[in-house]
């Protein structure tokens, strides 16, 4: 997974996801809004798309779901800290890797990733 695209409206979060993954020597790009996944889609082919499941007054799900249309082989890992139970079919429909369940550690983040990397 070379070429990461990751979603999260709280920068903060953002900010120290990107870091943590350029460590590993991957390129990441951040987007704070749906408007932004987009356009960052409509530019550049990506390995792997990190999605808040809250995405402002977005919904993540809904999101991946257009960007998919676009790129269906994109490998989508969702992200969240509120409960998604209402919407865990949309989620299995677009992504067969298990929603990162915020905060986690790394060794999480990598575990995911390590998951994705197989799939792809």
């Amino acid at each position: 997974m070379k070429r990461v695209l990751v979603a999260d409206d709280d920068p903060s979060f953002l900010d120290s996801l990107v870091i943590a993954l350029r460590r590993d020597n991957r390129e990441v790009w951040a987007a704070k809004s749906s408007e932004e996944v987009l356009n960052l889609l409509d530019d550049r082919e990506f390995d792997l798309m990190m999605m808040d499941l809250r995405l402002g007054p977005q919904c993540g799900v809904e999101v991946a779901e257009w960007a998919r249309i676009r790129h269906p082989e994109l490998p989508v890992v969702f992200m969240s800290a509120y409960p998604y139970t209402e919407l865990s079919g949309r989620i299995s429909r677009i992504s067969a890797l298990p929603v990162l369940e915020k905060p986690f550690h790394m060794r999480d983040l990598e575990e995911i990733l390590s998951k994705a990397q197989e799939k792809n």
